[in-house]
């Protein structure tokens, strides 16, 4: 019998989520627990500036910070499905507020770094389990380095065996296959539902938890820098135009 039950979800959702896919998860978990868990839903919504700049993402994971606490304090520790930048702001938003403490957490689509340190928030009481779904075909985590700050491919490749979570692969997922209707009814059955509902000691019965050793990232050059190079070089192209505009009018001015 299972003595673990979660009295509430918190979805944090990223890039490519639509509503009708956060409907679906709201409803699979009115029908798969016994009472209904009721799911809030925190919408970072279409890619945008916060999360390619430093300060875009400082500000986007305070909002995070603010919500959870106010969860926290209203109906205790919620449970965590996160998709995409989502799974980037509740990793940043759990390791930048140490006493902030949510229940067990369900990642897809991750942009976090496949050595993000899951290990420590588990040891600090933050964070109770992390499970890793993750696609091999998708290529929006596999470059998500080369564009967002601080990023990595742990939704494309999973974590690295010392990060301390369960990682489990599905061999021709996309970016947001996950969240297609058949195949969100079947890892809630399968997968996602009993990791929330298990005991834990029989969690690492449902995936097999191992993981590479190592992860490096793209050379320092590539990290995040194409979008801000490509915005340096319009920016500096603009001004150059200006330049020369005036200097053809001071010219005309002159004669």
């Amino acid at each position: 019998m299972n003595d673990r039950a979660p009295s509430r979800i918190l979805l944090v959702t990223g890039v490519g989520l639509r509503g009708e896919q956060e409907d679906r998860l709201v409803s699979l978990a009115g029908r798969f627990f016994d009472p209904p868990v009721p799911v809030i839903v925190h919408r970072y919504g279409v890619l945008r500036s916060g999360v390619v700049l430093r300060a875009g993402q400082r500000a986007a994971t305070g909002r995070l910070v603010a919500r959870l606490r106010r969860i926290v304090a209203e109906c205790g520790e919620p449970d965590v499905f996160a998709h995409s930048f989502g799974a980037w702001l509740v990793g940043h938003a759990l390791i930048g507020d140490p006493g902030l403490r949510v229940g067990r957490v369900v990642l897809t689509g991750s942009v976090l770094r496949p050595d993000f340190d899951w290990k420590v928030l588990i040891s600090r009481g933050q964070v109770e389990a992390v499970l890793n779904h993750y696609g091999r075909n998708d290529q929006w985590s596999r470059v998500s380095q080369l564009f967002i700050p601080d990023s990595g491919p742990s939704g494309y490749r999973g974590f690295v065996a010392s990060a301390g979570v369960l990682n489990q692969a599905e061999p021709h997922f996309a970016h947001t296959t996950f969240f297609r209707a058949e195949k969100m009814e079947t890892a809630f059955r399968q997968l996602w539902g009993p990791f929330l509902n298990l005991r834990p000691g029989e969690l690492r019965r449902l995936v097999d938890p191992a993981g590479e050793e190592t992860w490096r990232p793209v050379p320092w050059l590539l990290r995040a820098n194409l979008l801000r190079g490509l915005a340096l070089f319009s920016a500096v192209a603009g001004a150059m135009s200006v330049a020369g505009l005036l200097v053809l009018l001071v010219g005309g001015l002159v004669r």
